[in-house]
């Protein structure tokens, strides 16, 4: 994993010198744009949102190189002047080669519209999914901590059934709901496990400001995401002063996530 920013110019450049080829990358910006992502499976020219029920964009993350990845002109990534936030994973396993990394997971499906279908594309039981149609619907995920037949979507949704069903030893299990399965859609995910970097956790609020969230390590990054209809919140080990993101296109603001301590993903 490596973490960075980088100032928007509003022209077409790459973002070197990461010293690694990235399978996943991250960006938000401190202004009142959208999060969004790009894996190594989405081909041509498309980045996809994470918060906003909206089909992928052309000129955002334009490719992930060797060393980095690059950008177009999209305002959502490369407004002039506007400071970003970026994140990026590499050696995902893949069930194209059969190789990569054992916590951590990227691939593609198309949808069928089944209840209870398997994705079967990790060497390991994940303890996060992400998943993000090529559409008209947000991004969810689940996490090991959820119970029954719930998820959470990234943006201003409560949880929801029917989505990712459940972590399996070997992938996840998608419902019906849009948001993982339609018929003749496609779907990019993501997963990651448990370990020496990355944890999992739930935490009742109490409305306290200054309240800690014990993990069991210093984070890069955090993502919290209340069980109701609240926007998800991150905060990148990049972003310091007080302020964390919000998933959707919205400013940075202070009193969410107020400082990086020995936490984890919540």
């Amino acid at each position: 994993m490596a973490q960075g920013t980088y100032t928007g110019n509003g022209a077409v450049r790459s973002i070197t010198g990461i010293g690694f080829a990235p399978d996943l990358v991250m960006i938000k910006d401190n202004a009142a744009n959208f999060a969004v992502f790009r894996i190594r499976q989405m081909v041509g020219n498309a980045t996809a949102y994470f918060a906003s029920a909206t089909a992928d964009f052309t000129g955002g993350i334009t490719s992930l190189d060797a060393g980095g990845f690059s950008l177009g002109t999209s305002t959502i990534v490369n407004t002039n002047g506007n400071s970003y936030h970026w994140q990026a994973f590499g050696n995902a396993y893949t069930s194209d080669t059969n190789s990569g990394s054992a916590d951590f997971a990227t691939g593609v499906y198309y949808g069928n519209g089944l209840t209870a279908r398997p994705i079967t594309d990790t060497p390991f039981q994940p303890d996060l999914v992400a998943v993000k149609r090529n559409n008209t619907t947000a991004g969810a995920f689940r996490t090991s901590a959820y119970a029954g037949d719930l998820s959470s979507f990234f943006g201003a949704t409560a949880e929801t059934a029917g989505v990712v069903q459940s972590l399996n030893v070997n992938g996840f299990t998608v419902g019906t709901n849009a948001a993982s399965n339609t018929g003749a859609s496609l779907y990019r995910w993501f997963a990651f496990k448990t370990g020496t970097n990355f944890s999992v956790g739930t935490y009742t609020g109490t409305g306290v400001a200054g309240r800690q969230v014990s993990a069991p390590f210093w984070s890069d990054l955090i993502w919290v995401k209340r069980s109701t209809t609240v926007v998800g919140a991150q905060l990148p080990s990049t972003l310091t002063g007080g302020n964390a993101q919000y998933l959707t296109n919205t400013a940075n603001a202070a009193n969410m996530i107020t400082e990086s301590m020995p936490v984890a993903l919540w």
